[in-house]
């Protein structure tokens, strides 16, 4: 099987960040941030081996174009598959209980 290419948008990138900082300041433990900043980036790179796994967006401003999300920690992922060009496009990752 052939590996896909994950590349994160900016938009993907500030999500992170933001999820990332926001976890740290509203967490105990700095060990609860990192683990939840390394759980994101492990399903993304999970996505490299299996693009396909998550299910297709039917709800939201993403619903019914195409595009995936894959559920983490309380959060969503929203990539595209792209397949002849083997890549996973990461647009945005949200926190589930956005309406989006």
């Amino acid at each position: 099987m052939d590996k896909y290419t994950v590349k994160m948008f900016p938009q993907a990138y500030r999500d992170l960040d933001k999820i990332y900082e926001h976890a740290l300041a509203n967490s105990n433990y700095n060990n609860n941030a990192l683990n939840l900043a390394q759980r994101l980036e492990a399903a993304i790179l999970s996505l490299e081996e299996q693009p396909h796994r998550g299910a297709e967006r039917k709800y939201g401003f993403y619903a019914y174009k195409g595009y995936r999300q894959l559920f983490i920690s309380g959060y969503i992922i929203i990539y595209e598959v792209l397949d002849v060009e083997k890549i996973v496009a990461i647009l945005t990752i949200k926190y589930s209980g956005n309406d989006f």
